[in-house]
């Protein structure tokens, strides 16, 4: 197997631990729920 670059490379590619894949899929969750209010404010002004 072809060695990462860096540590942090390696740690994004293979999380290998359960909290670190549960922290990623939060901040998915996450990021995708804001993209949801930006539109949703796009389309309903509230000003």
């Amino acid at each position: 197997m072809a060695k990462p670059k860096t540590k942090q490379e390696q740690w994004v590619y293979t999380p290998s631990s359960r909290a670190a894949r549960r922290k990623v899929k939060r901040a998915v969750s996450k990021a995708r729920r804001r993209e949801e209010r930006r539109q949703s404010q796009d389309s309903h002004p509230s000003e």
